[in-house]
C-alpha cells in the first residue's frame, strides 16, 4: 500500500526514499500510466465502472417492472422519482 502512496510516505516511523529510476522518469502529460499497475486504483476504477452500469440499468427496468407488479405507468414514474 505504501508503494502506492506518493513517493514520500511514512512506513513503520521511516521516512521511504523515491527510487533514482522513479524521479528521474518524466510523467506523461495527459495521463499517468503508473495508475494502472496500482491495484488499489484498479479496485476503485472497477468498482466505480460496475457501480455505474448497473444503477443505469436498474433505473431503466424499475418502471417497467413497476408495471408487471400491478402498478399503473404513472405510479411507476413516482416510483423512479423517489429512487432518484
Amino acid at each position: 500500500v505504501t508503494d502506492s502512496l506518493a513517493p514520500i510516505s511514512y512506513c513503520c516511523g521511516c521516512k521511504k526514499r523515491p527510487r533514482d529510476d522513479e524521479t528521474k522518469k518524466e510523467p506523461n502529460r495527459y495521463f499517468d500510466v503508473q495508475l494502472l499497475k496500482d491495484p488499489i486504483y484498479l479496485v476503485i476504477l472497477i468498482s466505480n465502472c460496475t457501480c455505474a452500469i448497473s444503477y443505469t440499468n436498474f433505473i431503466i427496468l424499475v418502471p417497467s417492472y413497476a408495471q408487471e407488479q400491478g402498478f399503473d405507468k404513472s405510479l411507476g414514474a413516482y416510483l423512479l422519482s423517489i429512487i432518484s
